[in-house]
């Protein structure tokens, strides 16, 4: 069976809202923008998924529906559709920490940003 490594930045800070916590990418390099601008004491959660799931939940799959609220309609809420995917809870709570065994602070710190928490 073929698999989909997914990759998101976590907040240190509990946040509670439906969306928060559910949005990946499989672009590894994707991840700077949110250290630089969201999260920069985020660490990097990993989930590898079989590849017609992760394709399911692809955003760019979504259609837009209307609804304000962005679990709902995550479509409507994504800037890049086609690398992001917004997962239901009981899938994106299985992320775990990220550990590279070669160099995964050297690869982002290369990205010129600082501060970077990883656990």
């Amino acid at each position: 069976m073929k698999t989909k490594v997914l990759y998101r930045v976590e907040n240190q800070n509990p946040d509670r809202r439906e969306e928060v916590g559910r949005w990946f990418t499989d672009n590894f390099s994707e991840l700077r923008w949110y250290f630089e601008h969201k999260y920069p004491l985020g660490r990097i959660m990993y989930l590898e998924l079989p590849v017609d799931i992760a394709e399911y939940y692809r955003v760019s799959n979504f259609k837009k529906n209307g609804s304000y609220k962005i679990h709902k309609n995550p479509a409507a809420y994504s800037c890049h559709p086609k690398k992001e995917y917004f997962l239901p809870k009981k899938i994106a709570t299985k992320a775990e920490v990220y550990i590279s065994e070669g160099g995964i602070a050297e690869e982002l710190l290369s990205f010129g940003a600082d501060g970077f928490l990883f656990l």
